[in-house]
């Protein structure tokens, strides 16, 4: 039996689609599965065994069941090239969460991990697991053993300035400059934020084994929180124009979302908002301070 998963991207919605990949290889054992998404991701499932092969193209072999766990235009040209008996996908609750953007009325809908296991019969639970190269995990060690605990990660990135808080300077000073910033090699402009040492531009698995170390992390709500978690770091989540309805909050850990009239914008964050942010300029750099004290 060969089984395709089609999930393009992003890094968030890949961790979360984790569990259902957990459930499909219990369900299937002795199925092929190919997972398809972008290149920059496939570094994530290097070492996953609930998978088979992971894919950046289309491929013409024949599929017994296709799984479009994506759901968007992008998904749906990418499997028209592609040959299968059966096509399954999800509800991603998007009539929800637009009515949420347009009425601002809160509707509490499923958890993406659950909206991605509702596709199968009888899914057990699990949380979001990420495996880690052993040799990733020896290197992220060995560069990290000549400091002190407790190891706080700062991460920086998010694809929309409505979701990137801007006072993470503030509060590395208040921790007195003892955190590790991770973030991409566009977010080089925080490299001023104090700190014991900065990581940008990893390769996602090696940027795993780093997380996997910290003790806690703090970070916007981005796909790189979600990362954490899944490689068993307990993670403090920052939202500004999203909210924690969506179901994208942390699985292991807390967040700190403050309720605004305007709230929610938009599905996917802005870079545009004619009250500057408030969503993220109101919350303090102390409240997230005591936050990171009773989690740590």
């Amino acid at each position: 039996m060969k089984i395709g998963v089609i999930r393009l991207s992003s890094l968030g919605d890949l961790v979360l689609l984790t569990p259902f990949l957990e459930n499909l290889r219990n369900i299937y054992k002795d199925a092929s599965i190919y997972l398809f998404t972008e290149e920059i991701y496939k570094e994530l499932f290097t070492c996953d065994k609930r998978i088979d092969y992971v894919l950046s193209e289309p491929i013409e072999d024949d599929f017994d069941i296709i799984y479009d766990m994506h759901r968007t235009m992008k998904s749906k040209r990418f499997i028209k090239k592609m040959r299968f008996k059966k096509y399954i996908t999800l509800n991603k609750r998007d009539f929800e969460r637009r009515f949420m953007i347009i009425t601002k009325i809160r509707i509490n809908i499923p958890h993406a991990i659950y909206r991605y296991l509702e596709v199968l019969k009888n899914p057990t639970f699990t949380k979001p697991v990420v495996f880690i190269k052993e040799e990733n995990i020896i290197k992220a060690k060995e560069d990290l053993k000549e400091f002190k605990r407790p190891f706080i990660g700062f991460l920086l990135g998010a694809k929309r300035r409505s979701r990137v808080w801007m006072f993470y300077d503030e509060l590395s000073n208040l921790l007195d400059g003892n955190v590790f910033l991770f973030g991409s090699k566009e977010e080089d402009a925080f490299s001023h934020i104090k700190r014991i040492k900065g990581y940008f531009g990893l390769n996602l698995n090696l940027l795993g084994a780093y997380l996997s170390l910290m003790d806690l992390t703090i970070g916007n709500d981005s796909g790189t929180i979600h990362l954490a978690q899944a490689v068993g770091t307990k993670s403090l989540m920052i939202y500004g124009s999203s909210i924690p309805e969506f179901g994208f909050r942390p699985f292991n850990g807390d967040f700190i979302s403050k309720n605004l009239p305007c709230k929610p914008c938009s599905l996917h964050g802005t870079d545009f908002c004619p009250f500057k942010f408030k969503c993220l300029s109101i919350i303090n750099p102390s409240d997230v301070y005591k936050m990171i004290k009773r989690m740590i």
